[in-house]
């Protein structure tokens, strides 16, 4: 009985974890290429206004809803396309 109960638990945690990393997805996907467009633009001026790196991320976290390394090659890539 102990096992089953535990073999349940995992389960249910197991579909929990696979709806969250669902709705990431999705989230992520809802961006799109004209977003990107504007998010560069923006990009540019922040490094041409001498802005920090790290503000320029977060900028681009809070509008794309991707992760911390995400983030940072997509700012990375902008650099070096100036």
């Amino acid at each position: 009985m102990l096992v089953e109960a535990a073999s349940f638990i995992i389960i249910i945690t197991l579909v929990i974890y696979i709806f969250v990393l669902h709705n990431r997805i999705a989230k992520l996907q809802q961006s799109t290429k004209t977003d990107s467009i504007d998010i560069s633009s923006e990009v540019h001026a922040m490094i041409n206004d001498g802005k920090k790196e790290t503000e320029i991320v977060k900028l681009v976290r809070e509008k794309t809803g991707l992760g911390l390394v995400e983030a940072k090659q997509y700012v990375d890539k902008v650099k070096e396309a100036r």
